[in-house]
């Protein structure tokens, strides 16, 4: 299970695999799931994190024992949850090599790797890998953030798409990537 969406970000546009791990964006777990389901429990968690909710969300983290896995040994640490949605995609997408979220690249250098890769898979899970986990969480937040608000700009431009990002997006950033 391989998930790519088009993203424009503001370093143009590029194929992003979803950070958040095959299916979008986490699930709050229903009142009184999250104790007793591991992918509840991180749901809720990442939300809590800055991402935004998608009940789907639940459903395909359930179908990965791997992920859940990562999942459960990250505890409740927003980058180490999200660090396991990178890996998830590095293990579908690149066999698992390299390594997701073991390098020492910031939120910013890593948007832009993963700008500069085109859609290319095997730069996507390189600039992936780059990337420091203390900043998992902001890069997976703004990958959601412009796949839910922004997705269908590109055919307009990419002055359409980052103005969509500035809108929608930026407060995000501003707070989580700018300068990390």
């Amino acid at each position: 299970m391989i998930c790519s969406a088009p993203v424009l970000s503001r370093w143009g546009a590029i194929v992003v695999l979803v950070a958040a791990a095959c299916g979008g964006m986490p699930a709050a777990a229903p009142a009184g799931a999250a104790g007793s389901d591991p992918c509840a429990s991180a749901g809720t968690r990442l939300v809590e994190c800055g991402f935004e909710n998608d009940p789907a969300w639940l459903d395909s983290c359930r179908q990965s024992p791997r992920y859940v896995e990562c999942l459960q040994a990250q505890g409740t640490s927003c980058n180490g949850l999200a660090s396991c949605g990178f890996a998830e995609v590095n293990h579908t997408a690149c066999g698992g090599n390299p390594a997701a979220a073991k390098g020492t690249a910031g939120c910013e250098a890593t948007l832009g790797c993963l700008g500069a890769c085109k859609g290319d898979v095997g730069c996507l899970c390189r600039c992936n890998a780059e990337m420091t986990v203390d900043v998992a969480a902001a890069v997976g937040v703004m990958n959601q953030c412009y796949l839910r608000h922004c997705q269908g700009c590109g055919a307009s431009g990419s002055g359409e798409c980052n103005a969509c990002f500035a809108k929608n997006c930026s407060p995000k950033y501003d707070s989580m990537c700018r300068a990390h």
